[in-house]
């Protein structure tokens, strides 16, 4: 009798892991925002390069492709979610997108630097995870944000 009451108590334990395992959808993997401001596609590259050079500490190592003619910029940040009380690293994927008067940025690929000395990579992707996908998104808003800002701002003061 034991024995079948461990069983079951142990298939009950695991059918309810795995529920909580399950992945997170993929169209919720990507956090994307589409913006209108009146400039052309030239300055929205050319004022996003500007801006990942201000906000980034080091942009050279950040962008990992600058395509002009196709008003593509794609570079990789990081930044952090909470788990208890320990800061997480997280690492992702930003995608800028110019065309005439608007523009698309998107982050992606999202990957918590775990372990004591931030060297366990892991994607964050299962439902267990979803508070944590839920701040980094909330944190990539803020820097989605301070994009739009710069471009709306007149950088050509007369100095």
């Amino acid at each position: 009798m034991k024995r079948i009451l461990t069983l079951n108590f142990a298939l009950l334990l695991y059918v309810g892991c795995a529920g909580m395992m399950q992945s997170i959808p993929p169209e919720e993997l990507v956090h994307q925002k589409v913006y209108e401001l009146d400039l052309s596609k030239k300055e929205i590259y050319q004022k996003s390069l500007e801006w990942l050079a201000k906000t980034f500490i080091s942009s050279k190592e950040v962008i990992e492709l600058k395509d002009e003619e196709s008003g593509k910029i794609i570079g990789k940040g990081i930044t952090e979610f909470t788990n208890v009380i320990v800061k997480i690293p997280c690492r992702y994927t930003i995608t800028i997108e110019a065309k005439e008067n608007r523009y698309r940025i998107t982050f992606d690929t999202f990957v918590g630097l775990w372990g004591e000395y931030h060297n366990n990579p892991k994607p964050i992707n299962n439902e267990m995870e979803r508070k944590y996908l839920t701040e980094v998104k909330n944190n990539l808003d803020l820097l989605a944000e301070n994009l739009f800002t710069y471009l709306k701002s007149d950088a050509s003061n007369d100095w």
